[in-house]
């Protein structure tokens, strides 16, 4: 990782996402959710990952079925637009095994399955989150276009 500026709020310089944030439905996130109050580091290509929250000590983390101890957004194109969770702007959650894309097939957590928190009519607070995984695994982002795809189901529109 080629790192070309690290951000914290605090620093008058980094002044984050000016257009502000965006579940996939279009809902913009409130200030507070919103990227320019946290820490993120710019990669040298323009790709920002954005400040993470691990807890090693949280009771997800502690459970073998879940596992999950933290996670961090990567924004793709920085702050260009659309600055969209699911569009542009992916979530990876941490484990005491690895890093892995939200949404996957065996995702645990009902805030970030497939495709309940990857559809483009969703009114959920956590639309977008589920999206990595779909993306990674079926390289296509046609839940921005069909709502018939799942795991175990169509990976396509056409």
């Amino acid at each position: 990782m080629n790192a070309k500026k690290i951000c914290y709020s605090t620093d008058p310089k980094c002044t984050g996402y000016k257009s502000g944030t965006y579940l996939l439905s279009g809902k913009q996130l409130t200030p507070a959710s919103n990227s320019s109050t946290s820490a993120y580091i710019e990669l040298s290509d323009g790709v920002i990952i954005n400040g993470a929250w691990i807890d090693f000590g949280n009771s997800f983390c502690n459970d073998n079925k879940t596992g999950y101890c933290g996670n961090f957004p990567v924004d793709i194109n920085g702050p260009d637009k659309p600055n969209t969770i699911g569009k542009d702007i992916f979530y990876f959650k941490i484990t005491k095994s690895g890093i892995y894309p939200h949404g996957g097939p065996y995702e645990i957590n009902p805030l970030h399955k497939f495709p309940q928190a990857c559809n483009t009519t969703s009114t959920s607070s956590n639309n977008g989150y589920a999206c990595a995984a779909w993306v990674i695994y079926n390289e296509n982002m046609d839940y921005l276009h069909c709502d018939d795809l799942g795991w175990g189901k169509k990976g396509k529109c056409k």
